[in-house]
């Protein structure tokens, strides 16, 4: 008696063979995957390998599919992949190391280089609100960038407005212009937005081993919390004492170059399902324009959508959206852990910098930060699923009181003070968020897990409120630590004000409970 398997394909026109023997009897069913809505296949077969080919309904854009059944070892484990899957994760490990290091390059630098270009500690986070801005307002057209020009073809354009925002930058540098540093910061925000899509691309490339995907562009986010400060410290001087943080700016110009020609190496596929035992990977046959079949998908996604009264009942403006709780809480939720974790650490190297603590000690607090915020993601989706979301949230949101207690409790150096204080508060900042914005990734996963054809859709709006709100948040940090008296008197007041957000945040969990 053969195993039973499932095939799930957009193909409407199915044809199977296998030296064995294959039976297969088409059954209509909804199933979950990059492209919507499909039909799935029962099929009845050995150990093989097998060929689908088929074409989708509405264009005839020819498609090869390559399946494969997968052994006992490989399903128990889910971790077995070949050596080009395994060279494709690699590849997009080190990119997204490229694009995690412009980002901490521009969030632990901007702050400081637009104080040694002439501009004030009130001007200082404007640059940062500027990469949320960037990273904000690219996601809503992200969708649409990957849909016209693939995987590769998005993630090049990231890398090249990674590399106009570090020209701008150091030109701003060169020019000494406070605008221009504030300026060079939004495309760099932009690159983040797109950079971010690497960790989806990672898990397609290697079918069922997603965690060990997940692993692999984690650890070149943990690489990068101390890469991206470390290349900032190393290249202060270079250009120059009158070009303090030029070199800032030639490292951001660097990572994004090598990142794109690291994407340039990557092949990714059209589509790629795994379900039950099976494996497959459909690909363009050489004749076929990616365009063509893109085209041809959504033209599918849309024809299933119309077929679908309660898909199509969701399938509605940003606006309405916002009127679904299970969206608006989990929205609200990234919103909070980002501009709790964001605020104090958009101004926290010019408090310490006032303070009398020097540079170096400044940076590495902040890559500590950095570390915070990545570290914990190899282990926060084993406990999301070992102690459930609920006891979590309430985890990292004790993480992110006790981080602004310690805030609170730093003093200067010379004063009784320590830097353990300042460490230990920015590193459970980054603890907490991650744990609180993982629990907000799952509950925005859960929101379209019945509607797939509008998951892009969710995601993108997500994205421009979290990093929207944020990054405007951000914005009045330098405004509060003035107005605080600047020094230990503006973080404490700035920190009494994050505090306030928490308590939205316990409310918002109370709710949810």
């Amino acid at each position: 008696m053969h195993p039973v398997h499932y095939i799930t394909t957009m193909s409407s026109s199915i044809r199977l063979t296998h030296p064995g023997g294959l039976s297969c009897a088409s059954q209509p069913d909804s199933f979950e995957t990059d492209y919507g809505s499909g039909r799935s296949t029962l099929c009845k077969a050995g150990d093989g390998d097998i060929e689908l080919g088929g074409n989708i309904a509405t264009s005839a854009t020819p498609l090869k599919s390559r399946c494969r059944f997968l052994g006992s070892s490989e399903t128990a484990g889910l971790t077995t992949i070949g050596a080009p899957e395994a060279r494709n994760l690699l590849l997009l490990a080190l990119s997204y190391t490229c694009v995690a290091s412009s980002t901490t390059l521009i969030v632990g630098g901007s702050a400081v280089v637009v104080i040694s270009v002439g501009g004030g500690s009130d001007v200082a986070p404007i640059a940062l609100s500027s990469f949320f801005g960037g990273s904000s307002l690219i996601s809503l057209a992200t969708n649409h960038i990957f849909n016209r020009l693939g995987r590769k073809g998005g993630f090049v354009v990231g890398s090249v407005l990674g590399i106009l925002g570090g020209a701008i930058g150091a030109a701003a540098v060169a020019l000494s212009s406070p605008a221009l540093v504030v300026l060079s910061a939004f495309p760099v925000g932009c690159a983040n937005g797109i950079g971010q899509h690497l960790r989806f691309a990672a898990m397609e490339v290697v079918g069922d081993s997603k965690s060990l995907a997940m692993t692999l562009t984690l650890s070149g986010g943990c690489l990068a919390a101390f890469l991206g400060p470390e290349t900032q410290a190393l290249t202060r001087y270079t250009f120059g004492k009158d070009m303090e943080y030029f070199g800032l700016f030639i490292m951001i110009i660097a990572f994004n170059a090598v990142g794109s020609m690291l994407i340039s190496r990557v092949h990714f596929s059209v589509g790629e399902v795994s379900v039950h035992g099976l494996q497959c990977s459909e690909e363009l046959s050489e004749d076929t324009h990616a365009e063509d079949t893109t085209s041809a998908v959504h033209e599918r996604r849309n024809s299933s959508t119309e077929n679908d009264p309660e898909e199509h009942q969701h399938n509605g403006s940003m606006l309405s959206l916002t009127q679904r709780f299970d969206f608006f809480s989990s929205a609200a939720l990234a919103c909070l852990s980002w501009s709790i974790m964001a605020m104090p650490m958009s101004i926290v190297r010019v408090a310490m910098n006032e303070v009398g603590y020097s540079a170096r000690i400044s940076l590495t607090t902040l890559e500590l930060h950095f570390l915070g915020m990545f570290a914990p993601g190899f282990i926060t989706g084993a406990l999301i699923q070992r102690i459930g979301l609920a006891p979590m949230r309430f985890v990292g949101l004790a993480l992110f009181v006790a981080a602004l207690v310690s805030n609170l409790l730093s003093r200067p150096e010379g004063d009784g003070g320590t830097v353990g204080t300042w460490m230990t508060g920015l590193t459970l900042l980054g603890v907490g968020w991650n744990l609180v914005f993982s629990c907000s990734t799952v509950m925005l996963s859960e929101t379209y897990a019945k509607e797939p054809a509008n998951a892009t859709k969710i995601q993108s709006t997500n994205d421009f409120f979290m990093f929207g709100v944020s990054g405007a948040l951000v914005v009045s940090t330098g405004f509060i630590f003035q107005a605080g008296g600047s020094g230990l008197s503006g973080w404490n007041l700035l920190n009494m004000v994050v505090l306030g957000l928490v308590s939205l945040m316990i409310a918002l969990l109370i709710t949810l409970r």
